[in-house]
């Protein structure tokens, strides 16, 4: 195997295990890691952190308007938020996105 190869397989399961966190073009909140959510323009840092405790304290985002829960999401951060980011449901649960 060259290193061409090598390379082109790392980055093929670079993006396979990436690409859970969109759906639609849109970053997904229920599976983006706190580095993802971060990156992202309309969430950052301080509302990366919050969504992911609120994750892990509470469970899967079940909608949107969950969202004004967490810490720094008021009403108008939630619709930038509705811009960039979707709340789908992983493993069979369900999601009145």
């Amino acid at each position: 195997m060259n290193i061409k190869t090598i390379a082109s397989a790392v980055l093929a399961a670079v993006v396979l295990c990436a690409a859970p966190a969109f759906a639609d073009g849109k970053m997904n909140l229920n599976t983006a890691t706190e580095q993802e959510l971060s990156a992202n323009p309309a969430v950052g840092p301080e509302l990366a952190k919050g969504i992911v405790e609120f994750r892990e304290n509470v469970g899967d985002i079940k909608s949107m308007d969950e969202l004004l829960e967490v810490k720094g999401v008021t009403p108008e951060v939630l619709e930038k938020l509705k811009q960039a980011v979707t709340v789908e449901a992983i493993e069979g649960a369900e999601c009145s996105c």
